[in-house]
């Protein structure tokens, strides 16, 4: 590139210099920030993001600011010692630092294994989103795993509906994947699904995959998932959940109802809490892991969080 700098006073050139770098820095950052996040919709603005290169602040409340956090209010909560961070040169989103949840040997059926939590405040008054949008990246890196006789809640858990004061535990819907091995105990399987889950606001549904409905979480390997969620209007079950695996569409669902008159609240906070599935079953025989690189949510705030939305 050649400048042409004949009859600019130094201050001008200068300006001209610093503007230059600043629009590089800005444009740049965005750019890092939405890599990968393919189906982020349009206006939607950024909640929390996590790039696992360092541990959030340990136990409630969440934290804004440390290391690890790009954006947002975090926190870590590792009462058995099950939580680690580790270089994995593969990591695809932020090498080489990734998340690991451990599932040791004797652990009970129904029990987690500790969690991370996100929002964009600290959860004692959490802001409420009429739509929210995520992007992570998550794998078992061994080839196999061992299912609980239900099934295992890999991605967590999000809030809707419940919110402060009435609960601020973000619990009111999760992500479970089942042990489809038919011996009606725990198993070593090779893949499983992943479905949401309501299981707060009075509803109890499974919001199964119903577009891709094979077994899409394959162990062993990085997956990609990105998921939208869209709040409905009270008395109306039109709320909506898109879900996406590795760029592919494999849910896509406009008859919920994540919220009623009695629960309002639209959504409130993201916990990534790993539970080796329901009751029931031996417990867990060997070590197993999970692990997270860099986790991102973006969304639609409420204009007045009070009103529910």
């Amino acid at each position: 590139m050649v400048w042409d700098i004949e009859g600019r006073s130094a201050p001008k050139l200068a300006g001209a210099f610093l503007a230059i770098a600043l629009f590089y820095v800005v444009s740049h950052s965005q750019a890092l920030r939405a890599e990968g996040n393919d189906h982020e919709p349009d206006g939607f603005t950024i909640i929390a993001e996590y790039d696992a290169s360092a541990f959030p602040p340990s136990d409630p409340p969440r934290h804004c600011s440390r290391e690890g956090i790009v954006s947002g209010c975090w926190f870590d909560s590792d009462p058995n010692g099950t939580h680690s961070l580790v270089s994995v040169s593969t990591a695809p989103r932020s090498p080489d630092g990734v998340f690991q949840f451990k599932v040791p040997a004797g652990q009970q059926p129904g029990i987690g294994v500790g969690l991370i939590e996100g929002w964009d405040t600290p959860e004692t008054s959490p802001n409420q989103y009429s739509a929210v949008y995520e992007s992570g990246w998550v794998r078992v890196p061994t080839s196999t795993f061992e299912m609980q006789a239900v099934g295992v809640k890999f991605l967590g858990y999000a809030g809707v509906g419940e919110a402060y004061p009435t609960n601020i535990n973000p619990v009111q819907l999760y992500f479970g994947s089942d042990n489809w091995s038919g011996t009606g105990d725990a198993a070593i399987l090779t893949r499983t699904n992943v479905d949401l889950f309501q299981a707060g606001a009075g509803a109890d549904r499974r919001i199964a995959a119903n577009v891709v409905t094979d077994r899409v979480f394959t162990f062993g390997t990085w997956h990609h998932y990105e998921f939208v969620m869209v709040l409905n209007r009270i008395g109306v079950a039109n709320g909506t959940f898109k879900m996406w695996w590795n760029g592919t569409l494999i849910s896509n669902h406009n008859d919920i109802a994540y919220r009623n008159a009695t629960y309002p609240s639209g959504f409130f906070g993201r916990r990534f809490h790993l539970v080796w599935g329901g009751q029931g079953g031996r417990n867990h025989s060997r070590d197993d892991y999970v692990e997270w690189d860099h986790i991102y949510m973006s969304g639609v705030k409420c204009s007045s969080p009070g009103s529910g939305c």
